[in-house]
């Protein structure tokens, strides 16, 4: 009969211990939210004007480009003057 075979004796591993690594990052990411966004929003650098409405321009543009493509001209978005002519009309 053979002998009993044994597990190497080990350190337990804790498996819920965040790397020293990822949680640096995680910091440095949390220290530039906290200190951009309420600069950006009392500079109006935000999606809000000073006046209070909504800065459009990042949403339509993509829209605009959308449209196009979906009408079947895929390749006027490229079109500057086009594609700033389908803006327009669709904020006025």
């Amino acid at each position: 009969m053979a002998a009993p075979v044994s597990a190497p004796l080990t350190a337990p591993v804790d498996r819920n211990a965040i790397p020293a690594a990822l949680f640096n990052v995680c910091f440095v990411l949390f220290v530039i939210h906290v200190s951009f966004f309420p600069a950006a929003w009392f500079s109006h650098w935000w999606i809000y004007g000073p006046n209070g409405l909504g800065i459009p321009t990042d949403f339509v543009n993509v829209w605009a480009a959308g449209r196009l493509a979906l009408d079947g001209h895929p390749a006027l978005p490229w079109d500057c003057d086009i594609q700033r002519q389908i803006e327009l009309a669709l904020l006025k």
